[in-house]
C-alpha cells in the first residue's frame, strides 16, 4: 500500500516546494556516513578526493554520522510499475537519525504469501512524524549537476575498495538542481544525549538556534514546479556560511559492532530484494563478502541460499556498482566461488 492517502499538513512558517509531475519515491538504498558529510558524483573516485570537483557535490549531514535512507523520486508509483531498471527524475535524502528505521517498519510491507514488498509513497509527511522531505525553515538553492545515467551517494572519504555504501541511482540524463532544506527539528533522544556535560543556560545559548540540512533534494530541471517565494537563490557563499553556522556544533560519531558500513550494506542488500531489484541485490551480497570473516559468512549464506546454482553472476557489474575490489572478496563455499570468477 501507498502513503497517498495519509493527508499532508504543512505547518506555518516553513518554506516549500512543489516539484513537477514528482509525487512519489523509492527507498532506494542506505549510505552510511563516517565523516559526517555526504557526496554525489557521477562516478565513484578511484581514490581518496578522485572526484572530480566539476562533477560532484559535498555537505554536511544533519547531527553528523549515521545511515540515512536514500529515495527515488518519480512521476508513478513503483507499485504501478515496478521495473527495476526504471529511472527516476531525482533523489531525496533526509538526514534525520534512525528514519531508516521508520522506512523499514512504514513502508515494508508483507502479503498474503508471505513475501515481502517495497511500498512507493507520496511526498510530504511521513503519518505521525515531523520529519518533513520537502518543506522546512529555510530551503536554499546551492547549484547544480549533470548527469548522464547514474548519481551515486557516498560518504565524502570514500573511494574504490574503501568498503563504503555507494548507493547508486540511475537517473534521466539532463542538468539537475540541488536544494538544501534546513530546519530546528530535532531527536529527542539526540537532544539528551547531547545535553550531557551543558547546564540548561549553556545549551540554551549554544543550540536554541540549532538548525541543520535535514534534507538534501536534487531534482531534474524540467520536474521543478512551483517554489515558495521566500526561497534563497543561487549564492557561492551560501554552503561556506552553512559549514560556518555548523563549525562548533556537536555531531554523534554512531557505534556499530563490526565494519561501519555493515548496517548500510546489509538493509540495502533487503531494500533490493523487497523492490525487485535482484542484481542490485546481489552486489551487495558480494560486498558484503569484503566484510571480515565474522560478518561476511552472514552475506555468503544469503547469497548461497538465493543463487540458482547453474546462474553465472554477473561480477563485473556488481563490483563496479558496489566500488569494491575482486581481490577482497572472500569466500568459503566452492560452489560459490566458482560462480564469481
Amino acid at each position: 500500500m501507498g502513503m497517498g492517502l495519509f493527508k499532508r499538513v504543512i505547518p506555518k512558517g516553513v518554506e516549500i516546494i512543489n516539484l513537477a509531475e514528482l509525487s512519489d519515491a523509492l527507498w532506494y538504498g542506505v549510505v552510511n556516513i563516517e565523516t559526517a558529510e555526504l557526496r554525489l558524483a557521477t562516478k565513484i573516485p578511484e581514490i581518496r578526493e578522485g572526484t572530480a570537483k566539476s562533477n560532484s557535490f559535498s555537505i554536511q549531514t544533519g547531527d553528523g554520522d549515521g545511515d540515512y535512507p536514500v529515495f527515488a523520486l518519480d512521476e508513478a508509483a513503483w507499485t504501478d510499475d515496478p521495473n527495476p531498471q526504471r529511472k527516476a527524475w531525482g533523489v531525496c535524502i533526509p538526514f534525520y537519525r534512525g528514519f531508516d528505521e521508520l522506512c523499514n517498519k512504514t513502508l515494508a510491507q508483507e502479503s498474503d504469501d508471505g513475501v515481502v514488498n517495497l511500498s512507493s509513497f507520496t511526498l510530504g509527511y511521513f503519518p505521525d512524524q515531523q520529519e518533513q522531505l520537502v518543506s522546512g525553515k529555510r530551503i536554499s538553492y546551492v547549484g547544480d549537476l549533470s548527469i548522464d545515467d547514474l548519481l551515486y551517494v557516498f560518504d565524502s572519504s570514500a573511494h574504490r575498495g574503501s568498503g563504503d555504501a555507494f548507493v547508486d541511482i540511475p537517473l534521466h540524463s539532463g542538468t539537475y538542481r540541488i536544494y538544501l532544506i534546513e530546519d530546528t527539528v530535532r531527536d529527542i533522544q539526540m537532544d539528551e544525549y547531547m545535553k550531557e556535560g551543558y547546564t540548561p543556560e549553556e545549551w540554551s545559548k549554544q543550540f536554541d538556534d540549532y538548525d541543520v540540512v535535514r534534507v538534501l533534494l536534487v531534482v531534474h530541471e524540467e520536474k521543478i514546479g512551483f517554489i515558495n517565494k521566500k526561497i534563497y537563490p543561487l549564492n557561492t557563499g551560501i554552503l561556506q556560511e552553512i559549514s560556518k553556522r555548523l563549525e562548533g556544533k556537536d555531531v554523534v560519531a554512531k557505534v556499530v559492532p563490526g565494519p561501519g558500513s555493515y548496517n548500510a550494506v546489509m538493509k540495502s542488500l533487503w531494500i533490493s530484494i523487497w523492490s525487485t531489484r535482484y542484481l542490485h541485490a546481489t552486489s551487495w551480497n558480494i560486498q558484503g563478502l569484503t566484510f571480515p570473516p565474522k560478518f561476511a559468512k552472514e552475506f555468503e549464506s544469503i547469497l548461497d541460499g538465493g543463487t540458482d546454482p547453474n546462474q553465472k553472476i554477473d561480477v563485473e557489474w556488481c563490483i563496479n556498482r558496489r566500488g569494491i575490489l575482486k581481490s577482497d572478496i572472500n569466500l568459503s563455499s566452492t560452489r560459490l566461488r566458482e560462480q564469481i570468477k
